[in-house]
């Protein structure tokens, strides 16, 4: 008899435990799945997989539910049956296995809600930098810089711009101005970036040399399992000293959703340690794009979001067209970027815009740049209806007529090197295309795509490398010798392409 009691007991606690756990569980299971469930319910009628996740979310909390209550019927009758036996067997180690997992993912994938700070520019790279921070608490904060850690004196206050609705964040900016060109600076933000923070001007004069980051796609999603982003800005950081980078440039597709503020703090957390240093610039791409009207200015959250150029300074190289696409001068380069939703729509005020930023690189500067999420040449699955008509029709020609020396796009999740010719060229010219998006996202399939006369606009060219590689370019600007040597380094170190583009001019 005492053995069958102790039986009794070692069950009666089982069935304690697999009623606790069959409640933790779905808890656990609906912190990590709460936004895909939400949006599900918002989406609802429009988009087909919101019927599944909430028919799965159902069916989830019914069987837990039934589950717990059983066990707690069992318990309280004492009623210990073989079902009531296997079922304790069964679903408790599941349970503890699904609220330890679900536990550690939780922890593993917790960022920081403050965002930043990190640099760009709305006003000369030699004399100006722009911080900015992000934060779901309303302050006031004023920013110190000097030349030195113990010279930071001077002070600016920070404004504060009122809280988004879309995810209840303050933004923070501060525009320091009167700064010496090439000169390398310290600031700190009390109660908030306590710490001193270097940076360094733009040089003044075209022939300086200097070095750039370039990569793409990093589609923030979770950083336990699926996302290679973070590992990449790190690998980044201990290769060089960040402060040997002029800026960064990301091609596009920062986060997974334009909505999700949930990851872009792991995006702003992965890249806090780069961008507090170094400008980081970025050619929107459709993931930052609500692409229900992408035509749309009025309701696109990631204009709140992040943190683009804003302003327009012709004297000092520094032109924007809003947000989304802005052009700058560093040294003798000179850097238009693209954002959606302009890039292939032939809209007046934007291709007008496009051209003038075109002239300032091919009339002041040897090199220009263009930065754009969308490659025009993207024969990603061997079918050419992955290319982009319309950048090909409307911006290619311009690219040409314009001597742009390189465009760098991200949009498929490779690391490829394409060369590009065009009939119409008045000096027969190549110019090449890099395609860098192995920064964090799921990768693709290389492809090794041609290009005869695409779409009777007289282009031709082929993909001379690409890989499906993790990976980042970093750019290296001689400025006396007018060439620019890119070397791409795959996630590990090796180093998967090198080659040299003499500036046009």
């Amino acid at each position: 008899m005492s053995m069958a009691r102790d039986k009794e007991k070692i069950y009666g606690i089982l069935f304690i435990l697999t009623s606790i756990f069959g409640i933790v569980t779905p808890i656990i299971l609906f912190l990590i799945l709460g936004g895909d469930i939400t949006n599900a319910f918002l989406e609802l009628g429009i988009d087909d997989d919101a019927i599944y996740w909430i028919a799965g979310s159902i069916l989830v909390l019914t069987l837990f539910g039934l589950l717990t209550a059983y066990m707690i019927y069992n318990k309280v009758k004492n009623n210990i049956t073989i079902r009531s036996k296997a079922l304790a067997l069964i679903f408790l180690p599941l349970l503890i296995f699904g609220t330890g997992f679900g536990i550690y993912f939780l922890i593993g994938t917790y960022v920081p809600e403050d965002r930043g700070p990190y640099l760009s520019w709305m006003d000369d790279p030699t004399t100006t930098m722009t911080v900015s921070f992000e934060r779901k608490i309303a302050g006031d904060y004023v920013l110190f810089y000097g030349d030195s850690e113990p010279t930071m004196t001077n002070q600016i206050p920070v404004t504060r711009l009122a809280m988004r609705t879309e995810d209840n964040y303050y933004h923070y900016i501060v525009n320091i101005t009167g700064l010496s060109a090439n000169t390398k600076y310290y600031y700190k933000i009390p109660n908030f970036a306590e710490n001193a923070i270097p940076f360094r001007t733009a040089p003044s004069s075209p022939s300086a040399n200097f070095k750039f980051l370039l990569y793409g796609d990093s589609r923030e999603d979770n950083n336990l399992f699926d996302n290679q982003h973070g590992a990449l800005i790190d690998q980044v950081r201990n290769q060089i000293d960040v402060s040997e980078l002029a800026f960064a440039i990301n091609t596009g597709d920062l986060a997974r959703e334009h909505d999700r503020p949930d990851l872009w703090n792991f995006h702003f957390n992965d890249i806090k340690e780069l961008a507090k240093s170094v400008p980081y610039m970025v050619a929107s791409g459709n993931h930052e794009w609500n692409d229900d009207d992408k035509w749309n200015l009025e309701d696109q959250p990631a204009l709140e979001i992040q943190d683009f150029p804003i302003g327009d300074n012709p004297g000092a190289n520094v032109y924007s067209l809003d947000e989304v696409s802005f052009s700058f001068g560093y040294a003798n380069a000179f850097f238009i970027f693209l954002g959606y939703p302009h890039i292939g729509s032939n809209n007046t005020e934007y291709m007008n815009w496009l051209e003038q930023q075109l002239a300032i690189g091919n009339n002041s500067f040897d090199f220009t740049f263009v930065s754009l999420h969308r490659p025009p040449f993207d024969d990603r699955e061997g079918d050419d209806h992955d290319d982009n008509v319309d950048i090909i029709k409307n911006e290619c020609p311009l690219f040409h007529n314009y001597s742009v020396e390189a465009v760098f796009c991200g949009h498929n999740h490779v690391c490829a090197h394409q060369n590009i010719t065009w009939n119409k060229d008045p000096y027969g010219r190549t110019i090449t295309y890099i395609i860098s998006g192995g920064g964090g996202a799921p990768l693709r399939n290389p492809q090794y795509g041609t290009w005869d006369n695409t779409y009777d606009q007289g282009f031709k060219g082929k993909t001379v490398f690409c890989k499906g590689w993790y990976h980042y370019y970093i750019i290296e600007v001689n400025g006396a010798e007018s060439t620019a040597t890119f070397t791409a380094y795959e996630l590990g170190g090796a180093i998967l392409e090198t080659f040299t583009l003499h500036a046009f001019n």
